[in-house]
């Protein structure tokens, strides 16, 4: 992959050379700029990435919600844990199938884990889940329109993101507007967005102790869940809802109409 990106390196190199700013996503990759792109720490500007709040709730529908607690036979079972990402092995999801192994003896004899995505490590996940005996608790649910996956979002208790790495996390954010509990890794933007005992837990990125014990903490903390939800909704709306973070990049582009340009090459 280093080879293939050469190219978008270059132009980006380039491209922030001439730039008088440039935006960095999250508070992570404010420090990626100088390091790797070699900008000035001072023309960096950390505007976050968004998500459309209204549009995210409109796509929630009663009717649909009901057929997928049928397809997915959730009635009568619980607790629900949702993951949502591409199945490829940087995402975390065999760490998180050792994880559940670890502890699905304590866990309700319902209890499910929905694993909704396409990708390549799909065969070695199921031959995983099924050598450490969750199969019969674990669902690849595959893909997923924007109405279906929202709509799903209102029908489990807890979001688990075990990524290993991460840019800005949009699924983050998706699972926060629903007001879903989430446990997820310390890595990318994740950690802008979710703040241990104020709306879920942060682990390390591929550490399957840790990772277990933290969702069986968050599935013990149910008096904490509504608290969480509200704050998680309260995060998105004030920080990463598109009208907000469109207004910080407009007000950036009319700062910068009003200077003189600095960088010319």
């Amino acid at each position: 992959k280093w080879l293939a990106y050469a190219p978008f390196r270059a132009l980006y190199a380039y491209g922030t050379r001439r730039a008088d700013r440039a935006i960095a996503t999250d508070a992570c990759t404010r420090g990626d700029l100088p390091r790797y792109l070699h900008v000035a720490p001072e023309r960096v500007e950390v505007i976050p990435s968004a998500i459309d709040v209204d549009e995210c709730l409109a796509w929630v529908r009663p009717a649909l919600r009901a057929a997928l607690r049928q397809r997915l036979q959730l009635d009568g079972v619980g607790p629900v844990l949702l993951s949502v990402g591409r199945l490829e092995r940087n995402k975390g999801y065999h760490v998180l199938i050792a994880a559940l192994a670890r502890i699905r003896s304590a866990l309700p004899p319902g209890w499910r884990w929905l694993l909704v995505g396409q990708g390549k490590e799909q065969p070695a996940l199921q031959r995983q889940a099924q050598a450490a005996g969750i199969a019969a608790h674990t669902t690849f649910v595959g893909r997923l329109d924007d109405a279906e996956l929202h709509s799903l979002y209102e029908e489990v208790d807890l979001v688990v993101h075990p990524t290993l790495y991460e840019g800005s996390s949009l699924v983050t954010l998706e699972a926060l507007i629903h007001g879903k509990p989430i446990v997820a890794s310390d890595t990318g933007g994740i950690p802008d967005k979710v703040f241990p005992d104020r709306n879920g837990y942060l682990v390390e990125p591929g550490n399957v102790s840790e990772l277990a014990a933290r969702i069986q903490q968050a599935l013990q903390s149910r008096e904490h869940w509504e608290r969480w939800g509200a704050e998680s909704i309260r995060i998105v709306r004030s920080t990463f809802d598109w009208p907000i973070v469109a207004r910080k990049t407009l007000d950036l582009y009319q700062e910068l109409l009003y200077e003189q340009p600095q960088h010319s090459g």
